[in-house]
């Protein structure tokens, strides 16, 4: 475990989930017909086009955004049939590409359903520990080294999706241990790894469980909403902010007692209503929630991380985007950039 002190430089991260799953395949594989109820002004885009990705990163960089968080799915080789191939090419071809990024820092966050599960689980690949190994390993050998890759004290930053739910979950169905799978890991590459948590598995709204081991294995923790959201629920804004004030400071103090960093989040608002797989769950959209959401996530991450999430910049399914929409124009950017400065 990295020491929970390292930083990478004063000042403030803002990171933002960024996603590179949109418009790659045709038919069913195209995500946009999975269903969105925004209008994006770029319309439906491909995310191997690095001319979208460079309007994303001008768009980020001015308003105040210093970090992509950016949702990616391994190389894709052991299931060819699955977009993660074509998610990892549209990172280097898109957004790798575009002049800005050497503006903007960007980290990789795993995403442990579609690896694990959806791949090389679903293929009846055996070794899940092995596949998680291999896959940090070229993401090692391809991105680690960019001159725009996120560190905190010289190490890169993973990010990983349930991290305690499916990985450690998986590790230890395959008779593994997490923190062992870490160190091999670190001694293939031959540096520290930063883990982060990302998530509400190993995140609780009610505090942190300083007994569990995976807050021994991990580095940080950042929620996605800060919050539970049942299905079929609607959340006002008030109710929300207010329980994630008190979750965020029973985290910050938690982290500082056990040695971790505890990443907070903030939401322009939460609606999967038009999505095939939602759950019918709002939080409606709302550019002054999102600037109160915002304000409170910067005071909790300057008792600690200096650090906060958005959830997020392109996240359609869920309405969880600060990109510029026909609805909302650059509101939400405006009401970020605001809250920053």
């Amino acid at each position: 475990m990295a020491l929970a002190a390292k930083k990478e430089a004063e000042g403030l991260t803002v990171g933002a989930l960024y996603y590179l799953w949109w418009g790659l395949l045709p038919g069913e594989k195209n995500t946009w017909v999975q269903g969105y109820s925004l209008s994006p002004l770029l319309g439906e885009y491909s995310s191997r086009d690095r001319g979208v990705a460079e309007e994303h990163l001008r768009w980020a960089t001015q308003h105040g955004i210093n970090l992509f968080e950016v949702s990616w799915a391994g190389p894709g080789r052991r299931d060819p049939s699955l977009d993660n191939d074509d998610i990892d090419l549209a990172l280097r071809q898109g957004l790798l590409k575009a002049p800005s990024i050497q503006d903007i820092k960007f980290l990789l966050v795993y995403e442990t359903e579609k690896t694990l599960i959806q791949e090389a689980k679903s293929i009846g690949y055996k070794d899940i520990p092995g596949a998680f190994i291999a896959d940090i390993t070229y993401a090692s050998d391809t991105y680690f080294d960019h001159p725009s890759y996120f560190k905190l004290g010289g190490s890169p930053v993973v990010m990983i999706w349930k991290a305690k739910a499916v990985l450690n979950t998986l590790i230890k169905e395959s008779g593994g241990d997490l923190s062992e799978v870490f160190q091999e890991i670190e001694k293939r590459i031959g540096q520290d790894v930063f883990w982060v948590s990302l998530g509400e598995d190993l995140y609780d709204p009610n505090g942190p469980d300083l007994n569990d081991p995976m807050l021994r294995a991990i580095d940080a923790v950042c929620p996605l909403l800060g919050d539970s959201f049942p299905p079929g629920e609607t959340r006002p804004w008030r109710e929300y902010l207010d329980k994630v004030s008190t979750s965020y400071a029973l985290w910050v103090r938690g982290a500082r007692k056990a040695g971790f960093l505890f990443i907070p989040s903030a939401l322009p608002g939460f609606d999967d209503r038009a999505f095939k797989a939602g759950q019918n769950r709002l939080l409606r959209l709302d550019p002054q929630g999102f600037h109160e959401s915002l304000s409170l996530a910067k005071e909790m991450a300057k008792e600690g991380s200096n650090w906060f999430s958005i959830y997020g910049f392109n996240e359609w399914f869920e309405s969880g985007a600060i990109e510029p929409t026909k609805e909302y124009g650059l509101r939400f950017l405006e009401a970020l950039k605001e809250a920053v400065d």
